[in-house]
């Protein structure tokens, strides 16, 4: 994709800016709610997103954290139950998610999933060589710089303006977070 093309994203994304600081913001409040860490609810948050909306990633933490595996993939159980062993997540996508929903736009992490690599770069997902990740990784980071704005801010505005673009009339900005936990009982 053109500069011209990733600066377009950034004007048609640009209320998800905030989408990581958010994001830090509702980790704090609800794992405090839950009597959690925000480590914990920002591992388990990162370790359930790969290739899933926020809104059924939210709602899956929700059903795990009151016990429930009820639509939890078992790689993901697995991951989970690997990361309650150890403290530490895996994955590039994973690792870089978690930093950027702990620490918000303060983080330097560019989080690549699905959208950044196939819908902005042309890579396969499935596919993406530690080269390919770097490449996005630069580009981003670079974007940022020119642009003058915090690297997740970055990256989230490009998700946000390419879901948009794809036709999305209302992409979600946002981590629905506290919405699944509504209704989960405070500790």
């Amino acid at each position: 994709m053109k500069a011209h093309e990733l600066d377009s994203l950034l004007i048609d994304g640009q209320d998800g800016y905030d989408w990581y600081d958010v994001a830090r913001d509702d980790i704090t409040e609800v794992a405090n709610g839950i009597g959690w860490s925000r480590a914990d609810l920002s591992a388990l948050v990162a370790i359930l997103s790969v290739r899933s909306s926020p809104k059924k990633n939210c709602t899956i933490a929700a059903r795990m954290f009151c016990g429930s595996t009820y639509g939890v993939m078992g790689q993901r159980q697995t991951a989970w139950d690997a990361y309650k062993r150890t403290g530490r997540v895996s994955g590039p996508k994973v690792t870089a998610f978690r930093d950027n929903i702990l620490h918000g736009n303060e983080s330097k992490q560019v989080t690549v999933d699905v959208w950044i690599a196939q819908h902005l770069f042309g890579f396969d997902f499935g596919k993406l060589t530690p080269t390919q990740r770097e490449l996005i990784q630069k580009r981003v980071t670079r974007l940022a710089a020119r642009h003058n704005i915090p690297v997740p801010a970055c990256q989230a505005m490009l998700w946000v303006g390419k879901r948009r673009q794809a036709g999305e009339r209302n992409p979600i900005a946002y981590l629905p977070l506290r919405e699944a936990f509504m209704d989960v009982p405070i500790a």
